[in-house]
């Protein structure tokens, strides 16, 4: 299994040669699956697993991609496609997919999830910024955290970004 090879080559430190297999699992699942069922979703959904747990977060990006192609309002992929970005370090897309996320979920739908999201793109952008509050990025943090910190009083992740913003 997928699992198996990254196994194998982690033990060795080359789990970058593993991408291959993840590229033709996921290029042989959409040629097999062009429309599918929630059950064909699953499995798309173990191929992710495989290289979330290896630690392979480019190899999980694009295997969780494919999956957004395949169920394009499912937010909890959207949200760990933005979490795997927060991740990596790579602040621009992790704010692109936390907006996605924003875009379509309510705080009354998806409670504090949907505050979680919105402290992470904030703090995304407060990385960006570098702290410097001239800086775009630095007001739009804010922005985020001033209106956390307000609408839910005890989100301690909030109030801490805030403290790093001031």
């Amino acid at each position: 299994s997928l699992g198996d090879i990254y196994v194998m080559y982690g033990q060795i430190g080359q789990i970058e040669k593993v991408r291959p297999y993840v590229d033709g699992a996921i290029k042989a699942w959409k040629k097999k699956y062009p429309k599918p069922s929630e059950e064909d979703k699953k499995i798309l959904a173990k191929i992710a697993l495989a290289p979330l747990n290896a630690n392979d977060l480019a190899g999980a990006v694009d295997v969780l991609k494919a999956y957004h192609e395949a169920e394009p309002d499912n937010l909890g992929v959207i949200a760990t496609i933005g979490n795997v970005y927060y991740e990596m370090e790579e602040e621009q897309d992790a704010i692109e997919w936390y907006s996605k996320y924003l875009a379509k979920a309510t705080p009354e739908t998806q409670g504090q999830d949907y505050w979680n999201i919105l402290v992470d793109q904030a703090s995304m952008y407060l990385h960006l910024s570098d702290g410097k509050a001239d800086d775009a990025n630095y007001g739009e943090a804010l922005s985020r955290l001033l209106r956390a910190t307000k609408e839910v009083p005890k989100h301690w992740a909030a109030w801490f970004n805030l403290g790093e913003v001031y």
